[in-house]
């Protein structure tokens, strides 16, 4: 899937990994309950497979070249 794919199915709830990822590598957008106690999906910051948090600027600011673009699925 292409860079536009897997931002859709990270909003979608997805984790996805990249060909150029480590095989245990993947990074999802962060979850959290809202006050109603429903799961929602906070697009402005990404959580990688090491756990630690980035922005989604800072997380697509280093995968900014045309290989990025291609080459994402939804981790299994």
């Amino acid at each position: 899937m292409n860079k536009i794919d897997a931002i859709q199915a990270m909003l979608n709830g997805h984790t996805v990994t990249h060909r150029y990822f480590d095989n245990d590598e993947h990074v999802a957008m962060r979850k959290y309950q809202d006050e109603k106690g429903c799961t929602k999906i906070d697009s402005k910051i990404y959580v990688l497979s090491s756990k630690h948090e980035v922005s989604e600027i800072m997380f697509w600011h280093d995968r900014s070249g045309a290989h990025w673009n291609e080459g994402w699925e939804v981790y299994k």
